[in-house]
């Protein structure tokens, strides 16, 4: 991690299973998630120490998103042969809240401002929106753009 004070310099390091693929940050980076290749998903504090790591995730993680407030980690997983891939959202202590199968490359997540809405966008072409429900997460609705490019940026 970089910091700012005159010039860039580097304030720590953490060396990943394997090449990191996504990273997310709340906004004074006092949460930061990174996902790899490895099928692994990272929790960093501020200093760059491990809180949790799931190294279980079904395929490659390629994207992530941390709620405003840290208190929601959302992770999404790709698989291009045969195209496969999850939605898995974990609350700040590792636990995981929530799962959903896509069945398609998840390329991109991002949390609204209070963190009670997750939308995903797929290789598929398709926005999936997910919205708090008390303690978990819940489908509410999908966007088929039809795109047989897919939609990468959310």
């Amino acid at each position: 991690m970089l910091h700012r004070s005159g010039c860039l310099k580097e304030r720590w390091q953490f060396r990943c299973d394997d090449a990191v693929i996504s990273i997310a940050a709340t906004a004074n980076c006092s949460t930061i998630a990174a996902t790899t290749v490895g099928k692994s998903l990272y929790l960093l504090n501020s200093e760059g120490t491990e809180l949790w790591k799931k190294s279980s995730l079904d395929h490659e993680g390629w994207s992530t998103a941390i709620s405003p407030s840290g208190t929601a980690i959302a992770v999404g997983t790709a698989c291009k042969n045969p195209a496969d891939g999850n939605v898995y959202i974990y609350n700040s202590q590792g636990d995981l809240l929530f799962a959903e199968k896509l069945n398609s490359p998840v390329w991109s997540l991002s949390f609204s401002h209070d963190g009670t809405t997750l939308a995903a966008n797929c290789w598929n072409g398709k926005a999936y929106k997910f919205v708090k429900d008390c303690c978990t997460y819940r489908l509410r609705s999908v966007y088929d753009s039809h795109s047989p490019s897919g939609l990468y940026g959310i």
